[in-house]
């Protein structure tokens, strides 16, 4: 065999690095978002569940309890039981805190009108103070009230340890959640298998044409987002005819209503609204600011209780909202829950921002899932995907000033007059 030419060894190695250094220039671009945009999402099974439950309501609530219990742990999670008997939110975080070091929980769902902790801080150009569950998610976190009014307004950096996930009612309202909760494991409650993302004027060329991540979970997806289609006969339209498993709303709201854009002026959805029409949603993304502000009156918990089909919600106590659930979307098609959906998308980036998702929450069953399959253990893995630029997130914020400042919102005063049960004496 002949010996292979130095010269034409060399000659050849040239070549090859100039035709890299030419790809590299041509698909540069290419290569380093492939780079970028690669998140490697953490997915925590959960094992063990906390149900803590208002023992005033638990004797009307015990059957619908002891089913819910059974039927989660024949999925695979254990539940561990607690009896609110009333207190602070200090009380209630050593109930949660104790279950995490003794019991090992991974997640609590809080039944009933339970304390809710409150937190203040300067974000979008005004003062804001909100219900905050994370307080109760990270449980070796710092948190402060600095200037000694009663909210706090500092904490530590922080990683949560679990989920919380919550619903309240009345009794009637509970046990018909409930009830649903079950119908849904059982295969009763059947919805289109399909999503439907809602996009009013002001976000109509936010990424326009995105399914957000939802093609991974439904190959029915429908999109609303042209200015004069997305008005509210169209929004109760098809939340009253076909409705959707799945429901991705961007509209400006406050606690109880949104406010749904028409050639100018707004046309308003309450509450009772929703109600009457009986909307057809299963799980609900909301980003509509205020919406799941649970210590009032909120359209979260209103899609939950108030109709025949509402199982999950995830949204804002305050101003905000996912501008970027497809981490969110992601760990729910991989078969993951709810509530560890909330937990990956917080750890993986919702910690990044407070002023847009320190009052993000989950209402509602937090083990239920949207797929069938469901992961056995922890486990890690990539998704790609380019998170919205500081340009676009700044856009974003600037439709926020552009609304009104005035949310209508409850403050922390109000809450602590109307619940002097959760207060020290």
């Amino acid at each position: 065999m002949k010996k292979p030419d130095f010269l034409n060894i060399v000659t050849l190695s040239i070549a090859a690095m100039l035709l890299f250094l030419l790809y590299l220039i041509l698909a540069g671009c290419s290569m380093l978002l492939l780079s970028d945009e690669t998140i490697y999402v953490e997915i925590e099974k959960t094992e063990k569940l906390l149900l803590v439950v208002d023992e005033a309501l638990y004797p009307s609530l015990e059957s619908a309890i002891d089913q819910y219990k059974y039927e989660v742990e024949e999925e695979g999670c254990s539940v561990e039981f607690a009896a609110w008997k009333g207190g602070t939110i200090s009380d209630l975080k050593s109930i949660i805190q104790n279950a995490y070091y003794e019991k090992k929980i991974d997640g609590a769902f809080l039944v009933g009108h339970l304390p809710a902790f409150w937190y203040e801080q300067n974000s979008f150009g005004r003062h804001e103070e909100f219900p905050c569950d994370l307080y109760f998610m990270d449980l070796d976190a710092i948190w402060k009230d600095k200037d000694e009014d009663g909210i706090y307004d500092y904490h530590s950096s922080l990683n949560l340890d679990i989920f919380i996930s919550r619903i309240a009612g009345t009794v009637e309202e509970l046990n018909g959640y409930f009830s649903k909760v079950h119908s849904y494991r059982a295969g009763g409650l059947l919805m289109n298998k399909s999503a439907y993302i809602f996009k009013d004027d002001d976000w109509s060329d936010y990424e326009r044409g995105s399914k957000f991540g939802l093609s991974d979970m439904y190959e029915s997806i429908k999109i609303s987002e042209v200015p004069g289609e997305t008005v509210k006969s169209n929004y109760l339209s098809k939340l009253t005819d076909s409705g959707a498993e799945y429901v991705y709303q961007w509209i400006h709201a406050y606690p109880s209503l949104l406010c749904i854009e028409d050639n100018g002026s707004f046309e308003y959805v309450f509450t009772s609204d929703i109600h009457s029409n009986n909307t057809k949603g299963l799980f609900y993304n909301l980003f509509n600011c205020s919406a799941s502000r649970f210590t009032e009156t909120n359209l979260g918990m209103t899609y939950l209780i108030n109709t025949d089909y509402g199982l999950a919600t995830h949204g804002s106590t305050k101003i905000g909202g996912n501008y970027y659930p497809k981490v969110f979307h992601y760990v729910l098609s991989r078969g993951s829950s709810w509530g560890e959906a909330y937990k990956a998308w917080y750890k993986n980036y919702g910690v990044s921002d407070d002023k847009w998702f320190m009052g993000m929450v989950i209402l509602g069953d937090p083990m239920l899932y949207l797929t069938k399959e469901m992961p056995k253990v922890i486990k890690t893995e990539p998704m790609t995907s380019i998170p919205p630029s500081s340009e676009e997130i700044a856009e974003l914020i600037e439709l926020f000033f552009n609304f009104e400042e005035d949310y209508g919102e409850a403050t922390f005063e109000q809450y602590k007059s109307e619940n002097p049960q959760f207060f020290p004496r």
